[in-house]
């Protein structure tokens, strides 16, 4: 059974390693606020399960006779005791952070959800009456590329000749402002990218 243990144990420590890995390789790649220290919580709850079962390892590898030494004397460590520590600040770190990104998310999820709904069912770049610049500016501000500056930078334009394109697109699609023609660019740029 100590065996059975033993493999289990290491098998933690590789999984709950990897994720760390993972998480943390991730939370250097990922561009939103929002959903990086979710990755950065993931990576020390993550890495605290580690600490533990390299623990839990030594543990039994201690029971098994393969390590020197009396277990009693690991149980009662300062080792123990610090790791514990830690796994437990972690625990209240995770806590706290994920309450807040979470609120954070669940607001942009509603935000969201409130455009989609008022957004046209199946609308499409197609259907709307969009000359061949309007297409390029709303593919822009579906890239991100909101300010008229930045638009008229891509596009080789004046920013007062950005700005009536964007305004004409926002008649035409009944949109509000440019976060909701975002969604509009982004959902519909892949499948109506204009040819260059």
């Amino acid at each position: 059974m100590a065996v059975a243990v033993l493999v289990a144990v290491v098998t933690n420590i590789i999984l709950f390693g990897a994720l760390a890995t993972w998480a943390i390789v991730a939370a250097h790649r990922e561009p939103s606020d929002r959903i990086r220290p979710l990755l950065w919580v993931t990576a020390a709850m993550a890495g605290a399960f580690v600490l533990s079962a390299v623990t839990r390892l030594v543990l039994v590898a201690a029971r098994l006779d393969l390590v020197p030494g009396r277990t009693d004397a690991l149980v009662g460590s300062t080792w123990v005791f610090v790791q514990a520590l830690v796994a437990t600040t972690l625990g209240l770190v995770a806590v706290v952070v994920l309450r807040r990104v979470g609120e954070s998310l669940s607001r942009a999820d509603r935000v969201a959800n409130s455009l989609s709904e008022r957004l046209v069912d199946g609308l499409s770049v197609e259907d709307v009456d969009l000359t061949r610049r309007e297409r390029e500016v709303l593919d822009l501000i579906g890239r991100g590329v909101t300010s008229d500056r930045e638009i008229a930078d891509e596009l080789v334009i004046s920013p007062a000749t950005a700005g009536t394109h964007v305004r004409n697109i926002l008649r035409k699609t009944g949109m509000h402002n440019r976060r909701e023609l975002a969604l509009i660019g982004m959902t519909s740029m892949d499948t109506n990218r204009v040819p260059g």
